[in-house]
């Protein structure tokens, strides 16, 4: 009986360690706009957000209840316009999800995609692509600094998508040392002859 709670103890414990551990994760907004990249104008040309963080970063402050406003800080952003090209922006800034909306913001928002599908999301997982409305909180005409010029959108689609891809596949090593340290400490329990009963 010792044994088996032994056992369990160290699957919990495994358990803990991977929940514990953050994960990358890859945010991607998409919709079709007309603007300016680099000191390239472009027009009705698919845009491709993609911001890259590690979960660790998320934080969850209250909005109206029972809604949490959640943002993850951004280790990079970048802009791609399909027959334009793409650029990294100076102040990658956060991604955010709150209420039916999530999208980025570097400064103020950039893409914004709306969708009730939202309003459970955390920005912790795998999600979507999910299709949904731009919204208006993004902001036509703003200029966002890049590596070699400056990236801004003057007129977006209807509609976009927004989608987040966890990458859960290969454990971190601290996750990976932690099961080893309780696989060894259940085999020392068995070699000891913990939960032997006494002999008489």
């Amino acid at each position: 009986m010792r044994i088996k709670r032994a056992f369990l103890g160290c699957l919990l414990w495994s358990a803990m360690a991977f929940s514990a551990e953050a994960v990358p994760i890859t945010y991607t907004a998409t919709t079709y706009a007309d603007g300016s990249l680099d000191g390239r104008p472009f027009t009705d040309q698919l845009v491709t957000v993609t911001g890259l963080a590690d979960t660790y970063a998320i934080e969850a402050t209250p909005i109206s209840f029972p809604f949490f406003r959640y943002t993850n800080r951004l280790s990079s952003l970048t802009v791609a316009v399909s027959d334009v090209g793409s650029d990294q922006v100076l102040s990658p800034g956060t991604v955010f999800s709150a209420a039916y909306v999530a999208g980025f913001t570097p400064s103020v928002d950039l893409l914004d995609i709306e969708n009730t599908e939202f309003q459970t999301y955390n920005l912790s997982t795998s999600i979507g692509p999910i299709v949904g409305s731009v919204s208006a909180f993004g902001n036509p005409g703003e200029s966002f600094a890049t590596e070699l010029g400056s990236f801004s959108i003057t007129a977006f689609d209807s509609n976009g998508t927004f989608q987040a891809t966890a990458d859960t596949t290969i454990p971190e090593p601290d996750s990976l040392i932690l099961l080893s340290e309780s696989l060894v400490i259940f085999v020392i329990m068995m070699l000891c002859g913990f939960g032997r009963r006494p002999q008489h």
